[in-house]
């Protein structure tokens, strides 16, 4: 299982967590790559490239799930067209770009809803598939 480390400075964190000690006492996250169940209905989906511990949460609720996207796109017209594109402020622009795309064809294979907060308001909706990149 594919893991990063990044820093966080609680101590009471749910199971996708491992707690070690780190520098001056504040404790080394462990994020998984894959798929946990955070709550009943809440699942973490690990989406590495943004950043170490990047996530995607899928809420579900009466047989519907909305997909919180997080940084998986930071502009509702330039990365869902040109989702192979690199973005400045991405950890691993290269591995950002291959997740972008694995998550939007998941997204749009599986029929959710999004929630993109970087999206203009609302930010809620259903993608799809758009010649190279997803409207």
């Amino acid at each position: 299982m594919g893991r990063h480390q990044s820093w966080y400075a609680g101590a009471n964190w749910p199971p996708i967590w491992t707690e070690d000690q780190g520098f001056f006492g504040i404790g080394v996250a462990t994020w998984t790559t894959h798929r946990v169940e955070m709550l009943p209905g809440i699942t973490a989906i690990g989406a590495t490239g943004h950043s170490p511990g990047h996530h995607l949460y899928a809420i579900q609720s009466r047989g519907q799930t909305l997909i919180d996207i997080g940084d998986l796109s930071h502009h509702q017209i330039l990365l869902l067209k040109r989702p192979h594109w690199e973005f400045q402020f991405d950890y691993d622009s290269v591995k950002a770009a291959e997740t972008r795309i694995r998550h939007f064809d998941r997204i749009v294979q599986e029929r959710h809803a999004i929630l993109a907060y970087h999206f203009p308001f609302p930010g809620l909706g259903h993608l799809r598939k758009d010649r190279d990149g997803y409207t």
